[in-house]
């Protein structure tokens, strides 16, 4: 890998932690923890989803 991107990942990660660090900080904690599990349970009730499984075992052979 070379120089530009190895800054390039640097520059994104820190950033990404200045962010994070910023979100869960004072009354902002509160709110992003309630964001999060908010979406999670909608993510976590679209995923539960009444799935039809077929056997494979069934094979069609000419």
């Amino acid at each position: 890998m070379n120089t530009t991107g190895k800054i390039a990942i640097g520059v994104s990660l820190a950033s990404s932690f200045l962010l994070a660090a910023w979100l869960l900080t004072g009354d902002r904690r509160v709110k992003t923890k309630d964001f999060v599990s908010k979406k999670t349970e909608g993510l976590r009730s679209s995923l539960k989803t009444d799935r039809i499984y077929t056997s494979e075992l069934d094979g069609y052979y000419i």
